[in-house]
C-alpha cells in the first residue's frame, strides 16, 4: 500500500478510537454531574454506577459482541 494512503487510514482509525473514548467520558462526566442533584442519601450509588473506565467499558462491550445469539 502507498506510504501516502496509509498515513490518513492509521489516523482515521486513531481519530475514531479517541472520539468514542471521549463520548464515552463526556456522557460519564454528565451522569456525575447528575449524581450530585440526586439526594444526598442516593448519591453514593450513583456514582458508583457511573465508576467504570473506558478501558472496562470496553472489554465487556467486546465480550457482549462476542457472544452467540440464540
Amino acid at each position: 500500500m502507498n506510504k501516502c494512503l496509509c498515513l490518513p487510514v492509521v489516523g482515521l482509525i486513531l481519530l475514531a478510537g479517541c472520539t468514542n473514548k471521549a463520548i464515552y467520558e463526556n456522557a460519564q462526566i454528565d451522569q456525575r454531574w447528575k449524581c450530585e442533584r440526586e439526594p444526598l442519601s442516593q448519591q453514593a450509588e450513583c456514582r458508583e454506577q457511573v465508576s467504570k473506565d473506558y478501558r472496562e467499558y470496553q472489554r465487556e462491550r467486546e465480550a457482549l459482541m462476542d457472544e452467540e445469539p440464540e
